[in-house]
């Protein structure tokens, strides 16, 4: 201990070892206050990214969940962040706060007229957001037209000379998720709800959200989801996500569980897919699969009018090439009678019941959607000819295609016909 004074003449007892230790705390306080300024706010819960490809003809249907978004208010536990390109203009990128767009005109592509479909575009704005609003989990939705094993995202303007039309195939998007730690993936889009588009996000992402038939053109009830992860921070991935799906359909339905409006709002259903459980899916699949092309010329009119039984609503559309694959294995098990097929088909539905949470209306129950669509198309003549249901591309491109026994049970039982 040693005495100071101001002019160095004895004064006061000052203990030195008390005043490090203040100075310390001191220290430890300001770095507390100043940390947030300098590295950004403090990691929220959530991140929602919304990828909302609007340059085509579902302009006036972004407005409306836009604005869904902006009626939820201040939000302290989710991070919203939009892409957003209309048709009359260029791309721009918002912060979605205290009922508010805020521009985020830092954002490198802002106010250029991109490609929505350019997978570039996805990985610059996923960059973007991942590094400027950190969070511990991330919810990214793809809006726009849907087309099942195909993609998304249709942009009918890419400032591409060369390019009529832009186009995000789930072969491209992909590549892009596998390392950015999504949580939830939902497609705001038609016909997501397959089994090979669940393929191929199953090593990407813990959930993917999508219908197997149409998507309402007013889509999503954002705000109700925005609440939901204000309101629980600490919601489980797989319970957001079914609560997502139970507030659609329950958009759309009546008191007595019917859908009332249009068709898709007289239809609505969507669907929840735990994507690590997908790998069982394709192993009973395949045993199923191999099962049926040993025994196809047997069982030819059975596998003829399972399928028949299996459709959609989507064929007063004109699109019959989709089934229901549960129902389809269901129906294969009460009429083959293989007892090993059989037990084939059953196992099938048991692991589509443990991988798929699916709320639909009334109407889609009494035809027995269970969730998970595949593509089956009714003749050769259909996946081979047939322009708008891109079958070469599906024999030839497709991962689950090429991977799986899925393709060559289709070939043999077209042969047999």
């Amino acid at each position: 201990m040693v005495a100071l004074s101001v002019d160095g003449k004895p004064g006061r007892y000052f203990n030195l070892k008390k005043i490090k230790k203040l100075s310390l705390i001191l220290i430890c306080i300001l770095l507390v206050s100043v940390i947030p300024f300098v590295f950004g706010q403090e990691q929220t819960e959530w991140t929602f990214i919304f990828y909302l490809d609007a340059d085509n003809n579902l302009g006036v249907y972004a407005e409306e969940d836009l604005a869904e978004m902006l009626n939820v208010g201040v939000l302290s536990n989710v991070n919203v962040v939009v892409l957003y390109d209309t048709f009359e203009g260029p791309v721009h990128a918002y912060l979605v706060q205290d009922g508010n767009l805020v521009l985020l005109d830092e954002f490198s592509l802002d106010d250029d007229e991109v490609d929505m479909g350019d997978p570039y575009t996805v990985k610059t704005f996923l960059d973007y957001v991942m590094y400027n609003y950190e969070a511990s989990r991330y919810f990214l939705t793809i809006w726009d037209h849907g087309d099942d094993f195909r993609g998304s995202c249709r942009d009918e303007h890419t400032n591409n000379p060369e390019e009529e039309r832009g186009f995000l195939y789930h072969s491209e998007l992909q590549p892009i998720l596998k390392d950015k730690d999504i949580d939830i993936l939902a497609f705001d889009a038609c016909i997501q709800g397959m089994i090979e588009v669940a393929y191929y996000y199953k090593d990407t992402a813990d959930i993917l959200i999508g219908s197997e038939d149409y998507v309402s053109y007013h889509g999503f009830p954002y705000d109700k989801i925005l609440e939901k992860m204000e309101a629980s921070p600490d919601i489980s991935n797989d319970e957001l996500a079914e609560y997502v799906a139970d507030k659609y359909v329950g958009a759309y339905i009546k008191e007595n569980g019917r859908g009332g409006g249009g068709y898709v709002e007289a239809f609505p259903t969507l669907s929840v897919i735990k994507l690590e459980k997908v790998d069982n899916i394709i192993a009973s699949l395949n045993e199923l699969t191999i099962g049926l092309v040993d025994n196809v010329k047997d069982y030819h009119g059975l596998i003829t009018s399972a399928r028949a039984k299996s459709i959609m609503a989507m064929p007063m559309f004109g699109w019959d090439a989709d089934i229901d694959l549960y129902t389809f294995a269901e129906k294969i098990r009460n009429s083959v009678p293989d007892e090993e097929i059989s037990d084939k088909a059953n196992s099938l539905m048991e692991t589509i019941d443990e991988a798929v949470y699916m709320n639909c209306s009334y109407q889609l129950s009494r035809m027995l959607a269970h969730g998970l669509g595949i593509f089956f198309p009714s003749s050769s003549g259909s996946i081979n000819h047939n322009p708008w249901l891109y079958g070469e591309y599906y024999q030839n491109s497709v991962s689950f295609a090429q991977e799986t026994e899925w393709l060559s049970f289709l070939l043999e039982y077209y042969e047999m016909k």
